[in-house]
């Protein structure tokens, strides 16, 4: 096989990869997101973890959800950062929204029950508060109900429906099982790299991490702002709930 013809088998199997990866394994290929920190933090000390990157991890991100076919978060998600989940730049792609929460001890009022342009699901343990899900049914979103929630379930769920790729947004409490429930297949790290103090040549190994692949999941880390170690930034903690 001639290095041309393994380069565009790579490029083929790259294109199709959620196609590949929902045959194979029965479930949607599944991405999952998360920004981070320079010291390894994936939230404030205030527990929000909305726009800890820059403009160009928040394209990133966009450009994800413009090709998936659900977006998948939790409770704590919702509670914490009153997400929208659009994809603003997905050339009028809309992915269903999907939360996951087994107490359903969730905002009556939040951004993600507004369901204009883009469909909401709450998946939730079988019988959670009973009158919860009728406001919600009155809102115009969907409640499934599941024996035991869990992302396996979730995810078998969402290949029954037809979805071919899923977004996870969620915080560490749900990431932690549904990579253990071996429904993961990819990871996008978006690291800030601003700190308060003067980045120095001991810091530039840190940040190979930006073009490595991972070897479990095949995903891969982006810098969320161009490193100059001859530079001292102060990071901005932006925190925006219209997303």
């Amino acid at each position: 096989m001639t290095f041309w013809t393994k380069e565009a088998l790579k490029s083929c199997n790259l294109a199709n990869a959620p196609l590949l990866y929902r045959a194979a394994s029965r479930v949607p290929f599944s991405v999952l997101k998360y920004a981070m920190t320079l010291d390894g933090k994936i939230a404030a000390s205030s527990g929000h973890a909305s726009w800890i990157s820059s403009r160009e991890s928040r394209n990133r991100v966009f450009e994800l959800r413009g090709r998936s076919d659900a977006i998948i978060v939790g409770g704590n998600t919702v509670r914490r950062d009153n997400p929208r989940l659009t994809a603003r730049h997905g050339g009028g792609h809309f992915p269903i929204r999907i939360v996951m929460s087994q107490s359903l001890n969730l905002p009556e009022v939040a951004n993600l029950w507004d369901v204009s342009e883009v469909r909401t699901i709450v998946a939730t343990q079988r019988g959670a508060k009973r009158s919860f899900q009728k406001l919600l049914a009155s809102k115009g979103v969907e409640v499934v109900e599941f024996e035991m929630l869990n992302p396996r379930d979730v995810m078998e769920y969402c290949y029954n429906s037809g979805y071919l790729s899923t977004l996870w947004e969620c915080g560490g409490t749900l990431a932690a099982p549904a990579i253990s429930a071996g429904v993961i297949h990819e990871m996008e790290n978006l690291v800030d790299i601003d700190t308060d103090n003067v980045l120095n040549d001991s810091l530039e190994d840190m940040f190979d991490v930006r073009t490595q692949k991972s070897p479990i999941f095949g995903g891969g880390s982006v810098a969320s702002k161009p490193f100059n170690k001859a530079t001292a930034c102060k990071r901005k903690k932006k925190f925006n709930s219209n997303v």
